[in-house]
């Protein structure tokens, strides 16, 4: 952002009493968001029996590991940002991690939805054929797509930052046209997807 403070103008900011509420505020979502789905992590994959274990489980937990990255490294990251106005401290090493870390955990968040509601549609549509088998060949699958999210977003993280590098700021802004695909190919597509299917459960 262009109006980003310097740390000493941030330093000598007057600060009101809804500014440490809101702070407050959002470290709490922060560590709810934290606990809530390690414990989601640990009823699906550590609590679970075998015969419990089943692939839409598999793949909530999947979806907590992704919820569960953005409250360790996306919250904390926002909250210091937005907190300082702006200003980045932390370097540009750290804000290609950040904008890693939030946009493959949306994605790939995204995407275990997808595969959770087309499983609930094959089981609607083919209940006696559809099975819900936790096999390696499905947990390959998941762990592909977290490979090929991670991988993609740490190329275009890497070469906006580093293009685009403004001591200071952390800002994932490089032309209109690739935050346009990006959001259409990354979001909405899936997001469109995931209307429909769930959509399809109610017909």
């Amino acid at each position: 952002t262009t109006g980003n403070l310097s740390l000493e103008e941030f330093s000598n900011n007057q600060w009101t009493a809804s500014n440490y509420i809101l702070i407050i505020l959002k470290i709490i979502v922060c560590l709810f968001t934290i606990i809530s789905n390690i414990y989601i992590i640990s009823i699906v994959l550590i609590k679970s029996n075998k015969q419990k274990q089943s692939y839409t489980n598999f793949l909530f937990a999947s979806t907590a590991l992704a919820d569960l990255l953005i409250a360790l490294v996306s919250f904390p990251s926002y909250i210091l940002y937005t907190t300082m106005n702006s200003y980045w401290p932390l370097g540009n090493n750290m804000c290609i991690f950040w904008i890693l870390a939030d946009y493959s955990s949306c994605s790939i968040r995204l995407v275990n939805l997808i595969l959770i509601a087309l499983q609930r549609l094959k089981q609607l549509i083919w209940p006696l054929k559809t099975n819900d088998d936790l096999t390696k060949l499905r947990i390959a699958f998941v762990g592909i797509i977290w490979f090929v999210y991670l991988f993609a977003w740490s190329l275009a993280s890497s070469f906006v930052m580093n293009e685009m590098y403004r001591p200071n700021d952390c800002y994932f802004m490089y032309t209109f046209v690739f935050v346009m695909l990006a959001d259409l190919f990354a979001f909405l597509i899936p997001i469109f997807i995931l209307i429909i299917l769930n959509g399809s459960t109610l017909w």
